[in-house]
């Protein structure tokens, strides 16, 4: 049940290795590097879960709650962010 939508998860967010390098040239030409860089904006949310509760179950649950309780409109949202991002692209 789990890896049908891991599949459309990672390629609705996945990153190509050429976006990381991207990303990672960015970090590393600039006259003050932060000292950690989020490379998808995609994740920001899920990264403000993980430090608004150090048990780290809010991530967790939240994920959980949106891939199997919520799964059409999770679906529906992964079908417009692969769509933004393909069009997005293209540019």
């Amino acid at each position: 049940m789990y890896l049908p939508y891991s599949k459309k998860i990672f390629a609705s967010l996945g990153q190509t290795p050429e976006e990381v390098a991207e990303q990672t040239v960015k970090v590393i030409t600039d006259k003050e590097p932060p000292l950690r860089h989020q490379t998808n904006r995609l994740y920001m949310p899920m990264t403000a879960l993980k430090h608004a509760d150090p048990t780290g179950r809010l991530p967790l649950d939240s994920f959980y709650k949106m891939t199997f309780k919520h799964d059409k409109v999770f679906n529906a949202t992964l079908v417009m962010l692969h769509l933004l991002k393909r069009i997005g692209g293209e540019k």
